[in-house]
C-alpha cells in the first residue's frame, strides 16, 4: 500500500503545481509563455483589411473556427455571454475563421445568431497555421480552439476544444480578468 501511495501523491503533487484554484474552486491553469504573436493583416466580412498592430495594448480572446464545424455554434452563447461579463474596452474576441470566403462566413455567423468584437476570414490558412505552430504539442488541432494573449501581445493561453462542453467560460474569465489587471 505505501508503495503505491507515495507514487500517486507525488504525481499529485505535480498535477496541483500546474493548476491555482481562485475563489469558487475552479481550477485555474497557469498562463505561459508562447511567444509573440504572428504579425498579420486579414480581411473582416465588409472586406475591411485588419492588422495585428492595431491590437497591441489589448487582451484578444482570439477564436479560431471553420464553417464546417459542428460543434463550434455552441460556443457562440459561451463567448457572448464572457464578452458580456468582462466590461473593459480593452478586452476584445476576435473570430477567426479558416478557409472560407467572407460570404460563407457571414452565412454561418448569420444562421447562428453569432457576431465578435471582430469577425476576420483566414482564406488561405496561413495565419491560422503561423499561430498553432507557435503552441507546444498542437499539430492539427481540432476546431474550435482558442488563444488568449495579453496587452504585450504575449500568447499567453491556448485551449483546443469546445468552451462550452469543456466548462471554460468561467476559467477564461477568470484568465482574461487577470491579463486585464496587469
Amino acid at each position: 500500500m505505501k508503495r503505491l501511495l507515495i507514487p500517486v501523491l507525488v504525481l499529485l503533487l505535480a498535477l496541483s503545481a500546474c493548476y491555482s484554484a481562485d475563489e469558487e474552486g475552479l481550477e485555474i491553469p497557469d498562463l505561459t509563455d508562447y511567444g509573440q504573436m504572428p504579425s498579420f493583416i486579414l480581411e473582416d466580412l465588409s472586406g475591411t483589411n485588419h492588422d495585428s498592430n492595431d491590437l497591441y495594448d489589448f487582451v484578444v480572446l482570439f477564436f479560431f473556427y471553420d464553417v464546417d464545424c459542428s460543434d463550434c455554434p455552441l460556443d457562440f452563447a459561451e463567448l457572448t455571454q464572457l464578452r458580456d461579463g468582462i466590461v473593459d474596452s480593452d478586452f476584445m474576441i476576435v473570430a477567426l475563421a479558416q478557409s472560407a470566403s467572407p460570404q460563407q462566413v457571414s452565412q454561418y455567423l448569420d444562421l447562428y445568431g453569432y457576431s465578435s468584437d471582430l469577425d476576420l476570414v483566414d482564406r488561405d490558412s496561413g495565419t491560422v497555421n503561423d499561430f498553432v505552430e507557435l503552441i507546444d504539442g498542437w499539430d492539427q488541432p481540432e476546431y474550435p480552439y482558442l488563444i488568449l494573449k495579453d496587452r504585450d501581445d504575449t500568447l499567453a493561453y491556448a485551449y483546443e476544444g469546445s468552451i462550452k462542453s469543456g466548462g471554460m467560460r468561467p476559467i477564461l474569465d477568470v484568465l482574461a480578468r487577470d491579463l486585464l489587471s496587469q
